[in-house]
C-alpha cells in the first residue's frame, strides 16, 4: 500500500510542479528605453515598464553622472512611466537614471543617453535695410534654431538705440 501511495504523490507532483516562493516574489527587471526630451527648462523622462514594477526611483545628472539629484526618490512611490523634471538649465546636458521597484526590492539602474542642452542660435546673416514711402524695412537671413528676434534701430549713428 505504501508503494502505491508514494507513486500517487510522485505522479501528482510531476503533473502540478510547485514553483519556489522566491521565483514568484522578486524585484522587477530594469526599465527599458529610457528617453529624455526637453521643452524649455523642463526635461521629460519616460521609459517602458518592466513586468512586476509598481514604483520607480528617478535621478538626473548635469555633470556626466558624477553626481545625481533625485527627481522622485524610493519613498515617493512614483508609479507613472514618465516624469517632468522642471527648472533645469537649458545650457547643460542631462542624463536621467531610472530603476523599477516593487514590494520585493529594486532593479538595477537604466540610464538615458545624454540629453544635450540648448545652444543659442548664431547671429542673423546678412541684414538689409530698405526705405519706401517713409517706412524702413529690415530683413535678415534667419539662423538655424532661432525662434524669436530682438530688433533695435538707431537714427543718430548708434549713439542711442
Amino acid at each position: 500500500m505504501r508503494a502505491g501511495l508514494a507513486a500517487a504523490v510522485l505522479a501528482a507532483s510531476t503533473l502540478f510542479p510547485v514553483s519556489p516562493a522566491s521565483a514568484q516574489q522578486s524585484a522587477p527587471s530594469q526599465p527599458d528605453a529610457v528617453t529624455v526630451t526637453r521643452a524649455g527648462t523642463t526635461l521629460t523622462a519616460s521609459w517602458d515598464a518592466p513586468a512586476g514594477a509598481t514604483k520607480y526611483h528617478i535621478v538626473y545628472s548635469s555633470d556626466n553622472a558624477n553626481s545625481w539629484t533625485a527627481a522622485a526618490g524610493p519613498d515617493d512611490n512614483h508609479t507613472a512611466t514618465a516624469i517632468d523634471i522642471t527648472g533645469t538649465d537649458v545650457t547643460k546636458s542631462y542624463i536621467v537614471g531610472v530603476r523599477a521597484g516593487n514590494a520585493h526590492g529594486w532593479s538595477g539602474w537604466r540610464n538615458s543617453g545624454l540629453n544635450p542642452g540648448v545652444s543659442p542660435p548664431a547671429p542673423p546673416g546678412t541684414i538689409t535695410v530698405s526705405r519706401a514711402n517713409g517706412t524702413l524695412t529690415a530683413s535678415w537671413d534667419a539662423p538655424a534654431g532661432a525662434t524669436k528676434y530682438h530688433v533695435t534701430y538707431s537714427s543718430d549713428n548708434g549713439s542711442s538705440w
